[in-house]
Parts: C-alpha cells; sequence; structure tokens
C-alpha cells in the first residue's frame, strides 16, 4: 500500500513539473498578457485544473480583482475519469489539448469561469448567461458562470516537445486507474 502511494505521489509531481505553465503573449502593448496554468491537489484524488489569463503589467492584481482578467477552474475526482478516454485533441488554431473524459459521460466535473472587471464608478460588470451555466455575481466586480460538464480539457504543457504529450497522458491515465478510475469493458 505504501509503494502504490508513493507511486501515486509520483505521479503527482510529475504531472504538475508538465502543467504548471506561465505563457506569456507579446502581441503589442495592449494586447499583451500572461496566461498560468496549475494542477492542483486537493487530496483524496480530488484535483483542480485553474487557467488564470491576466494583463502582464497587472499580474498583482488579480487577486484584487481590480484588473480585467479570467479564470478558468476544472474540479474533479480522478475515480469519476474514464482512463481509456484520455486523449490529445488538436485545436483548430493550432493549439493543443488533452481531454479526459468522465465515465459515462457523467456531469460530474465542475467547470467555473470567473471574469474580473476594472473598478470603475461608471463602469457596472457585465455577465452574460451562457447556455447550461449558472451565474452568480460576488462584489460589484466580477462573476461567476459554473456548470457540470463530462470532460476536463487541459489547454497548455509546459513544453512543445512532442514527447511531451504522450508521457502526460499515460501519466494521466495512471493517475486515473491508482484513485480506482475504470475504463469501459469495450
Amino acid at each position: 500500500m505504501q509503494r502504490q502511494q508513493k507511486r501515486k505521489e509520483e505521479t503527482i509531481q510529475f504531472i504538475q513539473k508538465k502543467l504548471n505553465v506561465e505563457i506569456n503573449y507579446d502581441y503589442g502593448d495592449y494586447t499583451s498578457h500572461k496566461t498560468i496554468q496549475s494542477f492542483i491537489d486537493n487530496g483524496n484524488c480530488n484535483f483542480t485544473i485553474k487557467i488564470v489569463n491576466v494583463g502582464m503589467e497587472k499580474i498583482n492584481d488579480i487577486q484584487k480583482g481590480i484588473y480585467g482578467a479570467s479564470k478558468e477552474e476544472y474540479t474533479f475526482n480522478a475515480k469519476d475519469l474514464d482512463p481509456t478516454n484520455v486523449y490529445f485533441d488538436e485545436g483548430n488554431s493550432g493549439s493543443s489539448e488533452i481531454t479526459m473524459d468522465s465515465l459515462e459521460h457523467k456531469k460530474n466535473i465542475l467547470y467555473k469561469r470567473f471574469f474580473y472587471e476594472p473598478r470603475s464608478k461608471n463602469k457596472k460588470i457585465t455577465c452574460v448567461k451562457e447556455k447550461y451555466h449558472s451565474i452568480k455575481f460576488l462584489k460589484s466586480n466580477r462573476c461567476i458562470l459554473s456548470t457540470h460538464e463530462d470532460n476536463v480539457i487541459i489547454p497548455y504543457l509546459l513544453s512543445p516537445r512532442s514527447d511531451n504529450r504522450p508521457r502526460v497522458i499515460k501519466a494521466m491515465k495512471h493517475l486515473i486507474r491508482t484513485c480506482g478510475g475504470k475504463g469501459e469493458l469495450f
């Protein structure tokens, strides 16, 4: 049992090393921003993948919510995922994503999007309710859209090296199985 726990911890550390990413985008003065992605171990096979997008010059203000930014979170228990349905998906814009499906496509993954707007006396936040999303307002400068999904999407990897994708997929499958996730028989 101790050996299995140690292997699980090593697998989590490997995944964190590959998924905890900071990426800088510089498209000119006003469109420069930073994306920060984190793989968080909440204990008992519960995990959160957090993706924060914020203007680079205001990165320290994200906690205060005083600059326009967004944050996405997927919260899930690995045993609810199907280890036979962890795959690489190449997006339309050439970006690469790893997708993990839940068992029998049950909607048991909590997905949240947080929107932050600059604080201003004259500016009110506008939150558009999307299909299937519930909406909450927090204070006057941000809103949360939340829903339950049937898959988790990991948008970024630490390195564009081609061998990272299959290694992360293999590690995620191993983690899911270690946490008790079982795939479909056929």
